[in-house]
């Protein structure tokens, strides 16, 4: 039925997740911003370094930033900051 759509629908969205680490040279947490843009609106929501997370898109931004948004709807970070340095790496896919 429906049901069943749905839910190989929704495996195969989550199997091209990918899982990114915040890595942070200063040991400052990131805000999560709520559009992909470095100096967009923070929502209320930061990762501390060391924070795995997944990403359901990755889009290519200005200056070689690619801009991450979180597969669980809070918004999006960014792979690196001009001037700053990398923020976020990709973690090596596991096999469960």
């Amino acid at each position: 039925g429906v049901m069943c759509v749905r839910e190989e629908r929704a495996q195969a969205i989550e199997s091209s997740l990918t899982k990114w680490r915040y890595i942070s040279v200063s040991g400052d947490p990131i805000s999560i911003r709520l559009t992909p843009d470095i100096e967009g609106v923070r929502s209320e929501t930061d990762l501390l370094p060391g924070d795995v997370f997944e990403v359901a898109e990755e889009m290519p931004g200005m200056n070689g930033v690619l801009f991450l948004r979180m597969a669980d709807g809070t918004g999006w970070v960014f792979d690196q900051k001009p001037g700053r340095g990398v923020m976020c790496v990709r973690e090596e896919r596991a096999q469960a």
